[in-house]
């Protein structure tokens, strides 16, 4: 559990440093915490194409299930590489709609 929570610091403070160094600001940080706060329920309420939204209803789907089994199994190794990844594609699926706002 606790290498988890380190990999995904190290990819938020990453974000965060890359940010400064390139704006200025901590934008990209910020961008990718909103994405994963208010873009799902916004790329999910924007009239999308079918084939746009099912896509992204998989993608959610997917990532809870590997959220799921990821911390299931956050003893071993391969558990907690899935627990991030499914981290990681939450916040991609909610840029996807936060996208649809900015």
């Amino acid at each position: 559990m606790k290498r988890i929570i380190i990999a995904l610091l190290c990819i938020f403070s990453t974000l965060f440093v890359t940010g400064l160094i390139l704006q200025g600001n901590p934008w990209l940080l910020l961008m990718v915490l909103l994405g994963g706060i208010i873009g799902i329920p916004m790329g999910l309420s924007y009239p999308f194409p079918v084939i746009t939204k099912v896509v992204m209803i998989l993608g959610l789907i997917v990532s809870l299930i590997s959220i799921y089994f990821g911390f299931k199994n956050h003893n071993k190794v391969i558990g907690q590489i899935i627990a991030v990844v499914g981290i990681l594609g939450w916040f991609f699926v909610g840029l996807m709609g936060l996208g649809t706002g900015t």
